[in-house]
């Protein structure tokens, strides 16, 4: 009987940070269109793709660890850098496939989506209900 609660425990918090992290990457495909369109409407995306890469994912990442720290109610940072660690995975292979390849600024936006996610599990877990 124990073990089959703790089996449900460890399965709950699992959903808790595959949800939490499908909603950071749909926060981050969403900031990178915005990006894109801001950067077509101006004409100067060539020079700021990096840098809306990096904000995508920064947002990405604090949405998921925002959710995965509320949804926990504790150990944001933990929670919070789980998620984003899973947004930015399953955002590096969806990088994968239109280009085929990995691309050199993947690592870079992991770690700043990793570092959203921190911040927003030490959020998430200090807001009241």
């Amino acid at each position: 009987m124990e073990a089959n609660s703790k089996r449900s425990g460890f399965l709950h918090r699992v959903k808790g940070l595959a949800i939490a992290a499908a909603l950071g990457v749909v926060v981050e495909v969403l900031a990178a269109v915005i990006f894109a369109c801001i950067g077509l409407k101006t004409g100067r995306l060539s020079g700021a793709a990096n840098a809306c890469l990096y904000v995508g994912s920064l947002s990405g990442g604090f949405a998921a660890g925002l959710v995965a720290a509320r949804k926990a109610g504790r150990n944001g940072l933990l929670n919070g850098a789980l998620a984003a660690l899973i947004c930015a995975v399953m955002m590096g292979l969806l990088a994968l496939i239109p280009a085929g390849s990995s691309d050199a600024v993947w690592p870079v936006s992991a770690v700043a989506g990793i570092i959203g996610g921190l911040v927003g599990g030490l959020i998430g877990v200090n807001l009241s209900d």
